[in-house]
């Protein structure tokens, strides 16, 4: 989180890069990119911005929102960008498949893992492991009851499915990531609302098991997809409804957050 582009810029270019190891993925030859250097010009006559068709027709859909949100896309043509409606129908599902993937890995990695799971190489934070161990057996009742919930359900689906929908899950996946591969293939980035309504007013104390849930349901409609596939994503303030912000969300191609600061940083300076 940042409050500004250049500065959500400046922190990738901070954390970004080789980590000596502690994450055994990356290759030892990862280089630095000056994410800032893409800040130079507002001028994206040369981009293309898809506009995912599936983002705007969800269940839970705001006509507002979605109306704000193609307005604000239309902006880009001021600065040269050409826009071009896509469609990814997998993108609809993308909500399905993180539940079962994230329920799954929550109770694997932070339930029974201790917050750091198994089966991978690199840093293992053994002090975290026995604090969160800890915390969970002794204040459990204390979770959210969405977490509960996850735990739960997951706990039945390891026991009577050992993992076979999770598996499937992680899949279909990769087919996702090839459906919005083939989209970059001719636009540049996408834009879509960041989350489908405008934001929910803090609950009051006291609220339900079931209130407590449906008040996050929903949330991720748009944003799961992309949690699930890997491209880079970043959400900025399109404007208001009733006095509450509502974000667009933008996505580039496949490690190139470069373009997608860019792209974000045009749209900036045009709110401005």
């Amino acid at each position: 989180m940042a409050g500004n582009v250049y500065d959500c810029a400046l922190l990738l270019e901070v954390i970004a890069g080789y980590d000596n190891g502690l994450d055994a993925r990356q290759p030892t030859n990862i280089s630095k990119v000056k994410y800032t250097a893409a800040l130079d010009s507002t001028d994206l006559s040369s981009y293309k911005i898809g506009i995912l068709k599936e983002g705007f027709e969800h269940s839970n859909s705001d006509a507002r929102v979605n109306k704000l949100i193609r307005e604000s896309v239309g902006k880009f043509k001021q600065v040269g960008a050409e826009l071009e409606t896509v469609t990814v129908p997998m993108h609809k599902h993308g909500i399905v498949l993180e539940t079962c993937i994230t329920f799954t890995g929550e109770y694997d990695t932070v339930i029974k893992g201790g917050g750091n799971g198994s089966g991978r190489r690199g840093f293992y934070s053994t002090s975290m492991t026995d604090a969160v161990s800890r915390g969970i057996k002794a204040h459990s009742n204390d979770l959210q009851p969405n977490l509960k919930l996850a735990w739960m359900l997951a706990d039945y689906m390891k026991n009577e499915y050992n993992g076979r929908y999770y598996g499937k899950a992680q899949n279909l996946v990769r087919a996702l990531a090839a459906e919005f591969d083939k989209v970059f293939k001719d636009v540049d980035v996408i834009a879509m609302p960041t989350i489908p309504f405008p934001p929910k007013k803090i609950p009051k104390k006291g609220l339900s098991v079931k209130d407590c849930i449906e008040l996050v349901s929903g949330l991720g409609s748009n944003a799961r997809s992309f949690s699930l596939t890997g491209h880079p994503a970043l959400s900025i303030n399109a404007g208001f409804i009733d006095g509450l912000p509502i974000g667009m969300m933008l996505v580039a191609k496949m490690f190139d957050e470069k373009t997608l600061f860019k792209v974000a940083y045009a749209f900036e300076k045009l709110n401005e």
